[in-house]
């Protein structure tokens, strides 16, 4: 399986897998333009009890010494709270309303189930 490829069925796992935990997907792929030539993405908004999750999806194939989660950087953690600060103008919710930065980890096991991962609230901004 190519990279994009991973990523598109991680991406298809995790917002499978928040569906049945209750989440309400919002939107997909959500992406902010920082400069020319830099963008920034939101992989999967979701919803559940009143709280938005901007959500980080990483998925790694086969079971290796790093975690997909540790692959996930404290910067790009930033970048996707200010991608989602930008979902909630463009989709007029109030910047105060409840939200929070989750990670989804899926390591894709030939054969096997795939490990999925849900870590909640991650960042802190102080």
């Amino acid at each position: 399986m190519k990279k994009g490829e991973l990523g598109k069925w991680g991406e298809d796992e995790a917002a499978a897998y928040l569906r049945k935990r209750g989440y309400k997907i919002l939107d997909r792929n959500f992406k902010r333009e920082i400069s020319r030539f830099l963008k920034s993405e939101v992989d999967i908004v979701a919803e559940k009890k009143g709280v938005i999750c901007f959500t980080e999806v990483k998925a790694l194939s086969g079971e290796g010494f790093i975690s997909p989660e540790e692959h996930v950087t404290k910067g790009k953690l930033r970048k996707v709270a200010k991608t989602g600060e930008s979902w909630l103008v463009k989709n007029r919710v109030a910047l105060d309303s409840p939200w929070q930065v989750d990670v989804v980890s899926i390591v894709k096991r030939p054969g096997k189930e795939a490990i999925i991962r849900h870590f909640k609230n991650v960042a802190s901004w102080e």
